[in-house]
């Protein structure tokens, strides 16, 4: 069954026919966009600090022997090992290096 011509949605026109009278939407004040050389110079800006806190964050690793390792964790001095292994016999390993 068809339904009546009410419940059909409403077609928008695609072109909208304006009289010379009639008002237009107010425009926003269009502010003066800032030269490109202000924001090349705050992406500089940016990237200097980030690099500048990568070379801080590497003096302070190194200051205090932190290390992502997992074989060295931080703030411990691996020990030399006790034995050498050769083959299948293990070696111990004297404290003067022989």
């Amino acid at each position: 069954m068809a339904l009546p011509l009410y419940d059909h949605p409403q077609a928008r026109p695609a072109l909208a026919l304006v009289p010379n009278g009639a008002p237009t939407r107010r425009r926003l004040p269009v502010t003066p966009r800032r030269p490109a050389s202000v924001y090349w110079f705050r992406r500089t800006l940016i990237a200097a600090l980030f690099l500048l806190a990568l070379w801080a964050s590497s003096l302070l690793a190194a200051e205090f022997g932190w290390a992502l390792s997992p074989e060295n964790p931080a703030g411990h001095v691996q020990p030399q090992p006790g034995y050498v292994v050769v083959g299948d016999t293990a070696l111990p390993v004297s404290p003067d290096g022989r």
